[in-house]
């Protein structure tokens, strides 16, 4: 039984990750914070943080790592972090804390997750 329980707990989270929600990030304030994410060009410099909307991300053992993975690779990114979430190993909060440590175009980050399987992300803007 056990066995059974285990292959469709894994065949469920390969699903999830496969089927990406498809609802626009930039008409829908997030429901954690009075910010949107937005679309717009942006530039980030060594030092700066940035929170970036990732609606497409809905697990975290493997829309996570990629996201973390393509984001790292853009040159100037020097870590991304899953901002804390209700409960462990469940995303609730598609959303990821972006730390530079030289000069990045937001755009290319944007493209780096697009390119990763993960469109209409965006940086965060308080409003």
């Amino acid at each position: 039984m056990s066995r059974y329980s285990f292959l469709l707990c894994a065949a469920t989270l390969i699903v999830g990750c496969a089927e990406p929600n498809t609802s626009a990030v930039t008409d829908q304030a997030d429901p954690a914070s009075d910010s949107q994410a937005i679309m717009t060009a942006v530039n980030f410099e060594a030092g700066d943080t940035a929170t970036m909307e990732v609606p497409e991300m809905s697990c975290a053992i493997m829309c996570y790592p990629k996201v973390k993975e393509a984001l790292e690779k853009v040159d100037g990114v020097a870590e991304v972090e899953l901002v804390p979430q209700e409960e462990e190993g469940i995303i609730n909060d598609h959303r990821v804390t972006v730390h530079f440590d030289g000069s990045v175009s937001g755009t290319d980050a944007v493209a780096a997750l697009d390119k990763a399987g993960f469109p209409q992300s965006g940086f965060q803007t308080q409003q």
